[in-house]
């Protein structure tokens, strides 16, 4: 793994998110009941935002040669943490979600540019990964975790979209997930 590869694989999910919610009026992503009975778009962009954050600040203790910590914990709590922050983003405007969400990948992508293959690649490299390389770690908490949500959007946007007689350009295949895995 390069980390060209894993920058290309970043961004083939995130297309492949926005595409399936690109259609889709403003009303609907604002729509509660895509996962979890309330949980709206919104939400969705939101968490993932927050957890490109998470990632962004573990890749500072990371790249500093220290044990992330934090990101450590946050992986442990993920699904309590998830929660709070949809109750958080809640009553959050659109714009701010999409700031949110685009501001988040730029400190991500500015982390990873500073990286070398070595530093991904070395299962010595540091410690705290027990003789692993950083890259299936990075690729875990990065663009696997955030395609976990293509499912339920596609989904949803399909089931929204023949609700209200919309022309969409969604994917036939629900498992898409947005990367190559002959890459990996």
């Amino acid at each position: 793994m390069n980390v060209e590869t894993l920058q290309d694989n970043l961004t083939r999910v995130r297309e492949n998110l926005l595409d399936a919610i690109d259609d889709l009026p403003d009303e609907a992503l604002l729509e509660p009941g895509i996962v979890f009975d309330n949980w709206r778009i919104a939400d969705i962009l939101g968490v993932i935002a927050a957890w490109e954050s998470e990632v962004v600040t573990g890749l500072a203790e990371i790249q500093r040669r220290k044990k992330p910590t934090k990101l450590l914990r946050a992986i442990d709590s993920y699904d309590q943490l998830i929660s709070s922050w949809q109750l958080e983003f809640e009553d959050r405007s659109l714009d701010a979600v999409f700031d949110d969400l685009q501001g988040a990948r730029i400190q991500l992508e500015v982390r990873l540019e500073d990286l070398t293959d070595r530093d991904l690649n070395n299962p010595r490299e540091f410690r705290w990964l027990k003789g692993k390389p950083l890259w299936p770690f990075l690729a875990r908490n990065t663009y696997e975790r955030e395609a976990k949500w293509l499912p339920p959007l596609i989904a949803f946007a399909q089931r929204y979209a023949a609700e209200h007689d919309l022309e969409t350009e969604l994917y036939d295949d629900e498992s898409d997930d947005g990367f190559d895995h002959d890459e990996l």
